[in-house]
């Protein structure tokens, strides 16, 4: 191999790093953005109809000269930090109306998907304190939290050789640690995790539970 071969190689290697590590974080966000899906209810016309609202937002920014590029700039003009967001601008309309559209939706499932992690610490950290274990010695792991409500949450555990039946004994004192009452165990619908339905407010398990009793 000649010098001209490794001085390509050399100045090749930078790039394939930046690409390598684009890609990295690429997947990671969008794994998140997955996770953020959880706890949405897909057949809820509302979203549809924020999604149509959202979409013809979008397109009267783009159709106004790129209202929301010389918004930014405005921004950034005001902060006194040098910008370049104007020159998305000359990537065509289309490109411009596509990334518009999706950013705010997937930073929306981004943080939620962040959101459900840092929830999953506290739970993690009560199932830790319990010194709750399988019978290989093994911690059953918090993956996910997911609101289903203002006070509603679906805590899915990774927990190997612990089915609905064993965590139904723990309830008590697993409550006890999270301050929060625990409404129902069941197992996911792929079968591979526990979830532990969990409420903060116990009005609402009062009403449902009067509600039962009358019906």
């Amino acid at each position: 191999m000649n010098n001209t071969q490794n001085n390509n190689i050399k100045k090749r290697a930078p790039i394939a790093v930046v690409a390598i590590g684009v890609g990295i974080v690429a997947i990671k966000f969008l794994k998140m953005c997955f996770k953020g899906l959880n706890g949405i209810n897909l057949l809820n016309p509302k979203l549809y109809l924020g999604l149509f609202m959202w979409l013809a937002l979008t397109g009267l920014c783009i159709v106004k000269d790129f209202a929301h590029l010389r918004f930014i700039d405005g921004v950034m003009a005001a902060l006194n930090i040098e910008t370049s967001f104007y020159t998305l601008s000359k990537l065509g309309m289309y490109f411009n109306y596509g990334l518009f559209f999706i950013g705010l939706p997937l930073l929306y499932l981004f943080i939620r998907g962040i959101s459900g992690l840092i929830a999953a610490r506290k739970y993690q950290q009560a199932i830790n304190v319990l010194g709750i274990k399988n019978a290989e010695k093994k911690i059953p792991q918090v993956t996910n939290v997911i609101r289903i409500g203002t006070d509603q949450r679906i805590v899915q555990i990774k927990s190997p050789g612990m089915g609905p039946g064993e965590w139904k004994k723990l309830k008590d004192n697993l409550s006890f640690e999270i301050q929060e009452t625990i409404d129902e165990i069941n197992v996911s619908k792929d079968k591979t995790l526990v979830q532990i339905h969990v409420s903060s407010n116990d009005l609402q398990r009062i009403i449902k539970i009067d509600k039962e009793k009358i019906s």
